[in-house]
């Protein structure tokens, strides 16, 4: 076969930057990331992204899955293409690829559950892979056909951000305290308001930022003696929150814009109330954690 050169553009290389990847805290086992949508207006004007397993899944639990997938576009129905994913270092060195050649239907996608191995990454060649925190990925799509590739270029850079707040309530008399005493805590992104009812605590979350990808809500009593004792922590994760409470239990619920219960004061406090609850003082520390994403794009031919 004769290869010719032709001024038009025929493939794409679309590099995806992931910064502060271990301030993901909020990904578990089976849970995407999905990179910034890519346009292939070399092919037919299709669009893109890469999705990224870096916890693993159920079949590979120890390797980072990693996928090509065609969005839902008005190319079409089907078209084959030439695709190479690669994992690369900081000086763009291919430390991990794959070559394959599929027909990509709209809205499916190919790749390889076991891409890569967790433990290279994240712990043995982290160095390599992760320096400065950052996970370079990337994909070069080329049309079949027998003419030499002119490549476009798309950049995409994702940053995670972890907030970490903390604040100090004291409630004077608390043995006299009625039900339904409140307190709000305001950040930029997020309200939260925490409502005692006696000795269980229950906590309002509100937030409209689609940013927000995670929080957790931890709360302690403060002690005579400035000793911290868990009552409690709260976890936002995608679509559900999930509190664990003092003790173990767990419980799941599915909206972001509600009250949730976050735990009660353990009764083995409450019987040393000398010890923790001084001059009938109860000191709570509130913490609480956010994890923020923010995309951005950089286009070259």
């Amino acid at each position: 076969m004769t290869t010719r050169n032709d001024s038009r553009t025929n493939g794409c290389i679309f590099q995806w930057k992931i910064e502060n990847l271990s301030h993901c805290c909020w990904l578990r086992e089976g849970v995407e990331l999905a990179s910034p949508t890519f346009m292939g207006d070399e092919f037919f004007g299709t669009k893109w992204s890469l999705h990224l397993y870096p916890m693993g899944g159920e079949k590979f639990k120890n390797s980072i899955g990693f996928y090509l997938h065609r969005e839902d576009d008005s190319g079409p129905h089907e078209m084959e293409v030439n695709y190479h994913l690669a994992f690369l270092s900081k000086d763009g060195t291919v430390l991990k690829g794959l070559y394959a050649n599929f027909y990509f239907k709209r809205g499916e996608g190919d790749g390889r559950q076991n891409f890569e191995s967790r433990k290279r990454v994240f712990l043995t060649q982290r160095k390599e892979f992760l320096p400065e925190d950052t996970l370079t990925v990337q994909c070069t799509l080329q049309e079949i056909c027998d003419t030499i590739a002119s490549l476009k270029y798309t950049y995409a850079r994702t940053v995670f951000k972890v907030n970490r707040r903390s604040v100090l309530w004291k409630i004077d008399k608390f043995s006299t305290v009625k039900s339904g005493l409140r307190n709000k805590f305001k950040d930029n992104l997020i309200n939260l308001e925490l409502i005692l009812n006696k000795e269980i605590f229950n906590m309002d979350v509100i937030s409209y930022d689609d940013s927000i990808k995670y929080i957790s809500v931890n709360i302690s009593i403060i002690d005579s003696k400035g000793r911290k004792t868990n009552c409690g922590v709260g976890e936002f994760n995608g679509s559900k929150i999930q509190w664990s409470s003092f003790g173990g239990n767990q419980l799941e619920y599915g909206k972001f814009d509600s009250t949730y219960y976050i735990s009660r004061i353990p009764e083995k406090l409450m019987e040393h109330k000398s010890q923790y609850m001084p001059n009938d003082v109860l000191s709570l520390a509130i913490e609480y954690v956010y994890s923020t994403i923010a995309n951005s794009y950089e286009f070259f031919d």
